[in-house]
C-alpha cells in the first residue's frame, strides 16, 4: 500500500504528539500538545490532537478504530511505533507520558468479534 504524503514533514501527526509529549518532559494533556503542534505546524488542525495521541496510548479503548496504525492485532512488548503513550484520566482531567512497560504493564489489540480490535491488559509478558 503506497503510503500518503505528508503534511508535516517526514512524520505521521500521531508521531508528532509523541514528540510533543517527550518534549514537555514526557507528560502533556491534550491542550499542551495542541499548543506545541499549532505552534510548530501553523495549518495542523488543532481538533486532532486528542484523536492523535489517543492512536499511539497502549491503554485508550478506542485505539483499535485507528486502523492504519492499529489494524493487527500485536502486544506492546513487541517494539511497534505505534506504542508510545500512555493515557491517565477521564475528560478532562486526562494526560498523556511516555510509555514505560515496567510501570504501566504490557497492554494488547485483540481481536473481540467486534468492527475494530479491542485493547486490554496482558495477564504477562510471555502469555
Amino acid at each position: 500500500m503506497k503510503e500518503r504524503p505528508r503534511k508535516y514533514g517526514n512524520k505521521r501527526t500521531w508521531e508528532h504528539a509523541i514528540d510533543a509529549v517527550e518534549a514537555r518532559g514526557g507528560r502533556a494533556t491534550v491542550a499542551e500538545v495542541r499548543e506545541f503542534l499549532t505552534s510548530h505546524f501553523p495549518n495542523y488542525n488543532p481538533a486532532n490532537a486528542g484523536a492523535d495521541l489517543d492512536t499511539c496510548s497502549v491503554n485508550c479503548e478506542s485505539r483499535g478504530a485507528y486502523t492504519a496504525v492499529n489494524g493487527a492485532p500485536r502486544r506492546t512488548d513487541m517494539q511497534h511505533p505505534g506504542d508510545k503513550l500512555y493515557k491517565h484520566g477521564h475528560r478532562k482531567d486526562v494526560f498523556y507520558e511516555i510509555y514505560r512497560p515496567a510501570r504501566h504493564g504490557v497492554w494488547e489489540l485483540y481481536e473481540a468479534g467486534t468492527r475494530y480490535l479491542a485493547v486490554r491488559r496482558a495477564l504477562n509478558a510471555t502469555e
